[in-house]
Parts: structure tokens; C-alpha cells; sequence
């Protein structure tokens, strides 16, 4: 099983509206993409003031399942036209359980 993980901080001056949209987005892709085996997203609570704006918990069977959620056009369509033009900073890891 591979547990992905993923931190996304944004841009100083964005929206609400464009985060909100960034999270529903994200939310609907299991809806789409069936190799998600748990798929969480979620905001930061504001307790830290160095932490990300999102985060994204991903569980996949195996590594195959990860990168064809990595590819999924579903999933490159968010990242692109949403995440991109916002993101200031990504971090990621992926480990196994």
C-alpha cells in the first residue's frame, strides 16, 4: 500500500474563491479516478502560521495505482489549470504501509 502525501502552499494574494475551488476540485477526483483506495483534502486550521494552505492524503494498492492517478487527465486538469497558477511552493512524499 503507498501512502501519498502532498502540501500545497499558494500565492499571498490568493482568492478564497480560488482555494475553495482548488479543494472542491480535488474533492470530486475520486468520483473519476477508481485507483483511489482513501482520498482525503483538506485546509489548514490556521494553528501554525508556518504551514501549507492544503493538504492532500492519498491511498493507492500500489505504486502502478499511484502513478496512473499521477497521470490521470482528470487529475493533470486540476493540477494545471487551478493548482498552477496559484502555487507558490509543493511538497510531497510517498511511503509505504
Amino acid at each position: 500500500m503507498i501512502q501519498h502525501v502532498v502540501i500545497l502552499t499558494f500565492v499571498p494574494d490568493t482568492s478564497e474563491e480560488q482555494i475553495e475551488g482548488i479543494v472542491s476540485a480535488l474533492r470530486g477526483l475520486p468520483d473519476v479516478i477508481d485507483v483511489l483506495d482513501d482520498f482525503t483534502v483538506g485546509r489548514d486550521v490556521g494553528i501554525n502560521e508556518h504551514a501549507g494552505d492544503v493538504a492532500v492524503l492519498a491511498t493507492f494498492a500500489d505504486r502502478d495505482d499511484w502513478q496512473a492517478y499521477l497521470d490521470h487527465p482528470a487529475h493533470q486538469a486540476v493540477v494545471q489549470k487551478l493548482v498552477m497558477p496559484v502555487l507558490a511552493s509543493r511538497a510531497s512524499l510517498q511511503f509505504e504501509r
